[in-house]
């Protein structure tokens, strides 16, 4: 979200104003107030004003669902043509709406006009300053029809709150007399300068002064110049059990948060009518405190963070919030049981861990849990170490007995915190194919593994064939496997590996020579050694990537 104001045709933050009370207009606040916000704008046109200069950038409004998407689908569904111009055609384009295919989700009807011309129920209409061809295609129609544009059959939707521009859109749909649909806009929360603005322009509708008050009679915001000395008079509300109250000439009334009194709201004027006033802003800021929990809460944060959903400007911002420290040391761990977790599964693991505050446990999907962990300037990968095994000897008492822990790279800012998470997350893909005894694997210790894993499996399939002609290290006997294993184990050392096996040193060479004829790598030569066991963990991640496919 991004606030400005236009000053003799420059472009101005609002927190410019905060400390020049004479650039506010008569009424208080700049004259001119433009909120601009997006669900995915790319912000890359020529006109954008982030081009142009930095501005006051919030939280990104990030919609749980996109409406634009849900609403396509419905339409299509009912054999409704749609086109699309603007934003919200990105995301119809991910989802395939706007591809070869996708007639599969619209109507019969429908279905049977997008196959007979080749195209999608979806059509891309171009930029959102391009919406005045609407004007082009219903025109056209009308003439054809020999109908008024109002008869058509058409209807026009801003199905999201993007900006100022879904308005302008908007009276263009009525002046064409077309049926209307605009989203509503979010709520709108943020620092005490947009507090401000909003009690004021509260103000400017019911010509009502207003101001919010902490539970101790600190002054947040309001539109009064001169605030009598209310501390006491606070006070005693909040002690008391009414929900509202008339002192001294003033309405007052509590605002809770999940039942927990958060402000105390201050109406001047005794009358009923400064009565539903008071009672209606109150509601409001109730309503614009859960939108600001839910937004700015915690784990929904982290999960964000650890996604890359978050612009970089806004990690920053929405931690400073949050009171989040962002150049501290962190790692990532990811743990996985044996089974999908549960509604309790977080609440059960923060429990185990103690539900430390500067360490956070949260889920992104619900096969893993992942524990963001503060360190310390001293902890090191013993240290980690020592953490994950603590982890799952913990696991085990609580009876998650298969239980797997991968962490990735100590990180020292909080926007390089996802980059920990992706490590975690390979280090546990890659720890089931090549380290399948172990309960703990690191990202650092990977190796070679790492590499295998990002390997196409055409070229691992031809790089097998040329290496053994044809064959798999699969056709060798268990025998065979087990003293190649165990050769390499010992460092490809003749003499320790015959003493682990029990065999004479004669034997042991004796079946490297055999294998030696049938590959053509003898395994005491150190490059051939190194193909082979490249060979080897080829082969087992061929065989672990057709299992996950079945």
């Amino acid at each position: 979200m991004i606030l400005y104001t236009v000053k003799n045709g420059v472009y101005y933050n609002l927190e410019d104003f905060k400390e020049d009370l004479s650039d506010l207009g008569e009424n208080g606040f700049p004259n001119k107030i433009y909120i601009n916000m997006t669900n995915r704008c790319s912000c890359s046109c020529t006109f954008c004003l982030r081009s142009l200069k930095e501005f006051n950038e919030n939280n990104s409004l990030w919609f749980k669902e996109d409406p634009s998407v849900e609403l396509v689908k419905e339409l299509i569904k009912k054999d409704i043509l749609v086109l699309s111009a603007g934003c919200s055609t990105g995301g119809l384009e991910n989802v395939g709406l706007m591809s070869p295919g996708a007639e599969e989700l619209a109507g019969e009807n429908l279905k049977a006009v997008c196959k007979k011309l080749n195209i999608p129920p979806v059509l891309n209409f171009g930029p959102c300053l391009a919406i005045g061809r609407i004007e082009i295609v219903v025109s056209e129609l009308a003439a054809a029809l020999n109908v008024d544009i109002p008869q058509l059959p058409v209807a026009l939707s801003a199905p999201q709150w993007l900006e100022e521009q879904a308005l302008a859109d908007g009276a263009f749909g009525l002046a064409l007399g077309l049926p209307l649909h605009l989203a509503l806009p979010p709520f709108i929360t943020g620092g005490p300068l947009v507090t401000q603005v909003l009690t004021d322009g509260l103000k400017g509708i019911t010509r009502t002064d207003l101001c919010v008050l902490d539970t101790e009679g600190k002054v947040l915001a309001s539109t009064l110049k001169d605030i009598d000395d209310c501390e006491d008079s606070v006070r005693a509300f909040v002690d008391s059990p009414a929900e509202s109250q008339v002192v001294r000439g003033y309405q007052f009334f509590k605002v809770f948060d999940d039942n927990q009194l958060e402000h105390i709201l201050m109406a001047k004027g005794e009358t009923d009518d400064t009565y539903m006033v008071g009672k209606i802003a109150a509601f409001q800021i109730q309503n614009l405190l859960v939108a600001y929990k839910e937004r700015f809460d915690k784990d929904n944060f982290i999960k964000n963070l650890l996604l890359d959903n978050l612009l970089l400007v806004d990690i920053y911002n929405r931690a400073k919030k949050l009171h989040i420290d962002t150049e501290v040391r962190r790692v990532v761990f990811i743990i996985e049981t044996d089974h999908e977790k549960d509604s309790n599964a977080l609440d059960n693991v923060r429990n185990l861990l103690g539900n430390k505050s500067k360490d956070f446990v949260t889920a992104v999907d619900e096969k893993n849990i992942i524990i963001v962990k503060e360190l310390e300037l001293e902890d090191g990968h013993k240290e980690l170490e020592k953490m994950a095994n603590g982890y799952l000897t913990l696991l085990k008492d609580n009876g998650e007995e298969d239980a797997l822990i991968a962490y990735g790279t100590v990180v020292h800012d909080i926007k390089e915190v996802s980059k920990s998470y992706k490590e975690a997350k390979l280090a546990l893909d890659v720890g089931k194919i090549f380290f399948s005894e172990r309960n703990v694997i690191a990202y650092s210790a990977l190796g070679i593994g790492r590499l295998i894993y990002q390997l196409p499996i055409p070229l691992c399939k031809m790089f097998i064939r040329e290496i053994f002609e044809g064959k798999s290290p699969d056709d060798f006997d268990e025998e065979t496997l087990a003293t190649i294993n165990k050769f390499f184990e010992n460092n490809l050392n003749v003499s320790e590996t015959s003493r682990q096996l029990y065999i004479h040193r004669n034997t042991l060479v004796y079946r490297l020579d055999k294998l030696q004829k049938s590959t053509g790598l003898d395994l005491r030569v150190f490059e051939d050694a190194i193909t082979f066991k490249i060979a080897l963990m080829v082969v087992k991640y061929m065989k672990y990537m057709e299992s996950m496919e079945y």
